[in-house]
């Protein structure tokens, strides 16, 4: 199928083998909304079956929709994007909207039939990335570049273009996001869940001929454009849509592993800038605006001013230049199959759209406004002057200049509206607070590290929003202390929320090696400055070390993740084995264990036997290994994890044989779950997993033979008995640096004892009574039985407190001559004794025997009998 036949015979064959197999086995959807009005409906034959079921077909249905309908709104989280947000609440609710061909409208005609449309949209999109957009200064320029070709031939085999291995290839597939499928139909899903190991196999076969005979196929040439209407757009100008292609997914998917290992040489050789963060693994775009803030406090410091420039360079995609780019490679030192696949790529596509780089900041710093004015002046000269030669243009309309001095300051928008909850009606607390997170507090989040420095006044505008959202997903009455919602919805106020989040992007940047940030230090003239005007806010750096120092944050070393420590063409291959795959520990004696255990090492009898054992309490972490009945323990910093424990156990096992003679050894460990990170590999796993591949790769090709195996704990096996032993009474210190995701849980537990603290103030609280300690209470699986729940634990229910909203008197008992609170009624008014008899078996109770976290079973047939229910 792929090694007889030409490059396109053999991609035609692939996708037709594909395409068929998926048409006999796998149904296709319909374009009809019909079938989506009936949600859960039974047809005419299945009626007679239901009825007889009676209650329990209609709990079992009932169960099986809020099940889907939890699966469903999980799928939802902060990486989500507003588009992907609304498609989903928009299907919930059933709402749907028909695409409608537009009519489009030029200075000479209108356009209605879907021919002459597509025509137009078609010419213009091709109009817009022609070489007569250029200026007739950049044609000239490359025209006369252009008649010298680019040769990327070699004589010399180079690394990065040999052959792709399977491992490229399912780390591609699994990164893909089920998109919409080219011209051939085939889609990601159908490569990643449904072709089996041979399938692979030829499929990556294919892929290597592509790559090795520099062919680039054909039907990967076509590709479906769709007119998608900008935001706030005249949908009758042509000119108001964006192309977005949909090309064969076989093509990007090879399209990505190519990218791997272009990305990975860019990054090895340095060639990206340093200050640019987007698109880069490791950093954000929060990169450029903390820099950006560090020089804007500086020259408040200095009372200076700070002009910036911010650019955005006009339909950077469709006019790039792309003899320029191949030039650019070619400088670079790109030979071989990677810039020819890149160069055919280029040449053989006319429409595209994807995501690109345009957006470019510049600033100036000075006392003098005129020389500021000079200095930024010839900065955008050499901008456009770079622009004129690579045949780009900066859009005026998008781009802007920003003086900042100190009669300004840092406002932001709180004109945030929560529509997205009405469409939701129905979904209990945890798919609420699931979709406010996503949608509202992922915005509130973002550039919180920077703005957070703002004056209180302006950052409590934010906290009406977030206070509306708790209620709202709550379902507490208006009244509700905001104390109480946060603990209620154990959500963080956004005060402690922006400290967390500042603390650990602070930590972040301590991990990334070579972070531009990392060098921002303060000279000594500038701290005496600061320390001189204590009234101007520090740059963010130095205001995280007060807050560390502050919070009596443990003074740690932050271990540096290495992204691009392996060539994507030559990752390291983990395999363990497990023995006792077929036993369970609930189930089977010890003595079972260490029987199946003396039975494996007698077949690995040649193998010398080294255990391995991690051990953490709340003020001690240390791990042990056990290497021919001599015993090693090692003390680790308080904030690494077990896991982390576990993993350097492993670590310490291969270097203490990294200095002896290559023999064979067998490393056994009872933490699976370092095992699977070692197979399991990717670019942001664990930092001591990687450099733990690393040293196993290197004493491979040393000689050594190593068999990584799994064994159960506390089963009486000696060894692991004795690696455990060594990792609890371990006085060594091993300097190991903490990594991040250590230090991650460290900072939510200081952050959750400050909230703890704050908490415990809260005395006169009528919630904190029933629950003292902050922490996730679980939710009740009716979304109305849940907001009853939540006023009676809170204490502000519509009888007992709606008075305040209208200015009325608070209503009174009139058997006890008090106000009605929740906590008279449900406790102590002696009119319900009989009824708490009758329900709870005593009349002396608490709250928190009520409503606590496990609330009474007979909690609301009570207040139904007592007429409380329906005024909750």
């Amino acid at each position: 199928m792929v090694q007889n036949w030409a490059v396109d015979e053999a991609v035609f064959n692939v996708t037709e083998a594909i395409r068929n197999a998926a048409d006999a086995a796998i149904p296709k959807t319909s374009n009809s909304l019909e079938s989506c009005a009936n949600h859960g409906g039974t047809l005419p034959a299945n009626k007679p079956k239901r009825n007889k079921g009676g209650p329990l077909a209609c709990r079992i249905r009932r169960q099986c929709q809020r099940e889907a309908w939890i699966q469903y709104v999980s799928s939802i989280t902060s990486s989500t994007t507003s588009q992907q947000l609304w498609r989903k609440v928009k299907a919930a609710n059933g709402l749907y909207r028909d695409f409608n061909i537009p009519i489009l409208e030029t200075s000479t005609a209108l356009y209605s039939s879907p021919l002459d449309v597509a025509h137009l949209i078609g010419k213009t999109f091709a109009s817009v990335s022609s070489s007569d957009s250029y200026s007739p200064a950049f044609q000239a320029t490359k025209n006369r570049l252009e008649r010298t070709p680019i040769n990327f031939r070699c004589r010399q085999p180079l690394p990065y273009n040999c052959d792709f291995d399977m491992l490229e290839l399912k780390r591609a597939l699994s990164s893909a996001h089920n998109t919409s499928p080219g011209p051939d139909g085939i889609s990601y899903e159908l490569l990643a869940r449904h072709l089996n190991e041979d399938s692979l196999v030829s499929l990556l076969y294919l892929f290597n001929r592509i790559w090795r005979e520099q062919v680039y196929p054909t039907q990967w040439q076509e590709a479906i454009v769709i007119p998608i209407l900008r935001p706030g757009k005249d949908p009758k100008n042509p000119l108001s849509y964006r192309p977005i292609a949909l090309t064969s997914c076989l093509c990007k998917t090879l399209e990505r592993m190519v990218n791997a290992r272009f990305v990975y040489e860019l990054e090895k050789n340095k060639c990206i800038p340093l200050f640019q963060s987007g698109f880069r693994k490791g950093r954000s775009t929060l990169d450029n605006i903390i820099q950006l803030e560090s020089k804007i406090r500086n020259a408040f410091v200095r009372r200076n001013h700070l002009v910036s420039i911010f650019f955005d360079i006009e339909k950077a995609y469709d006019r790039t230049w792309r003899y320029g780019i191949l030039r650019t490679l070619f400088n670079f030192g790109f030979r071989g199959n990677l810039p020819t696949f890149i160069k055919k790529f280029l040449n053989l596509r006319t429409f595209r759209a994807s995501l690109y780089v345009d957006d470019l900041q510049i600033s100036c710093e000075g006392s003098d406004m005129r020389m500021i004015e000079r200095q930024l002046q010839t900065a955008v000269n050499n901008i456009l002057k770079w622009c004129d030669t690579n045949g780009h243009s900066i859009s005026a309309s998008k781009s802007c200049c920003v003086h900042f001095c100190r009669k300004r300051g840092i406002h932001p928008d709180p004109e945030i509206r929560i529509r997205v909850v009405k469409h939701l009606l129905g979904a209990d607390r945890t798919s609420l607070l699931r979709v406010y997170q996503a949608i509202v507090l992922s915005r509130i989040d973002y550039g919180c590290v920077a703005y957070g420095s703002a004056c209180n006044s302006t950052l409590q505008k934010l906290d009406p929003v977030h206070h509306m959202a708790l209620r709202i997903c709550s379902g507490a009455f208006r009244t509700s202390p905001v104390q109480s919602l946060y603990v209620n919805c154990h959500q963080l106020p956004l005060d402690l929320r922006r400290r967390k989040l500042s603390l650990a992007y602070y930590f972040k940047i301590l991990s990334v090696p070579s972070h531009p940030l990392q060098n921002v230090y303060m000279s000594t003239s500038m701290k005496r400055l600061y320390d001189a005007r204590p009234s101007n806010i520090r740059p963010f750096m130095d205001r995280m070390k007060l807050h560390i120092s502050e919070l009596d944050l443990p003074n740690v070393h932050i271990q540096q993740r290495n992204l691009f420590l392996f060539q994507p063409w030559n990752t390291p291959r983990f395999h363990y084995i497990n023995p006792f795959a077929t036993y369970s520990k609930s189930t089977v004696a010890p003595v079972v264990f260490q029987r199946v255990f003396a039975y494996h090492r007698s077949q690995y009898s040649r193998y010398s036997a080294i255990y391995t054992d991690g051990s953490k309490r709340a003020d001690y972490v240390g791990c042990g290994v056990v290497i021919e009945d001599i015993m090693h323990g090692y003390r680790l910093d308080t904030s690494c994890s077990i896991f982390t424990a576990e993993a350097v156990a492993i670590y310490r096992a291969l270097q203490l044989i990294d200095s002896t003679m290559p023999r064979k050894y067998c490393i056994y460990t009872d933490s699976m779950s370092v095992l699977e990170a070692l197979e399991n590999y990717h670019d942001r796993c664990h930092p001591v997993v990687c450099t733990i591949l690393d040293i196993t790769s290197r004493l491979y090709s040393k000689g050594f033979d190593i068999v990584f195996c799994w064994l159960p704990s506390h089963v009486g096996i000696i060894g692991n008995e004795q690696a455990d032993s060594a990792a609890k009474s371990a006085t060594t210190h091993l300097p190991l640096a903490v990594p991040l995701s250590d230090m991650k849980r460290v900072i939510m537990h200081h952050i959750f004892k400050i909230w703890q603290e704050s908490w415990c103030k809260q005395l006169d609280n009528k919630l904190h009574s029933v629950k003292p300690v902050v922490g996730a209470w679980p939710v009740m699986p009716m979304r109305r039985t849940d907001v009853k729940l939540t006023r009676l634990r809170i204490g502000h229910t519509r009888f007992t407190h709606r008075h305040l909203l209208f200015g009325e008197r608070a209503p009174e008992c009139p058997s006890c001559k008090v106000s009605y609170t929740v906590h008279h009624i449900l406790i102590d008014c002696p009119v319900f004794n009989t009824h708490r008899i009758t329900f709870f078996c005593k009349s002396v109770l608490t709250l928190s025997d009520l409503v606590g976290e496990s609330p009474h079973q007979n909690l609301f047939a009570f207040i139904k009998k007592i007429g409380f229910l329906y005024l909750i």
